[in-house]
């Protein structure tokens, strides 16, 4: 049985509350560390910044598709029994967003499509 980890909105206020939730979702010995994310965020983009071929050689390669898929699989093999239980007891949210990202994003795109902005390429992405 799961133990019953609620929270109530008044503690996301502060950093240190949010430091609270973030160490409730991963978990006490998991908590990744905010400032250890920003720093590597700001070190990705400077790199990318002064060596613009890295990004061009990790284009060629795919690896955008290959670490999502890494990501995927990495993510599956950590859940616990107990979170794909409760997943699975909520079917019902699976099914609608299936529904949501199969029938209503297209209808929403075609929104998108009747924008006039200026180059055309910003509304269909073409080269």
């Amino acid at each position: 049985m799961v133990a019953d980890k609620s929270y109530s909105l008044d503690m996301v206020v502060d950093l240190d509350s949010t430091k609270r939730v973030i160490a409730w979702i991963f978990g006490e010995s998991q908590a990744p560390s905010v400032v250890g994310q920003m720093e590597t965020l700001i070190g990705g983009v400077t790199l990318g910044l002064v060596n613009p071929t890295l990004g061009c050689l990790a284009d060629k390669y795919y690896l955008s598709k290959v670490s999502t898929f890494g990501i995927f699989i990495i993510s599956g093999l950590t859940l616990r029994s107990d979170a794909i239980g409760a997943a699975a007891k909520a079917w019902p949210v699976g099914v609608f967003g299936l529904c949501s990202i199969l029938l209503f994003t297209p209808y929403f795109s075609r929104l998108i499509l009747l924008i006039r902005l200026q180059p055309q390429e910003f509304v269909t992405a073409e080269k």
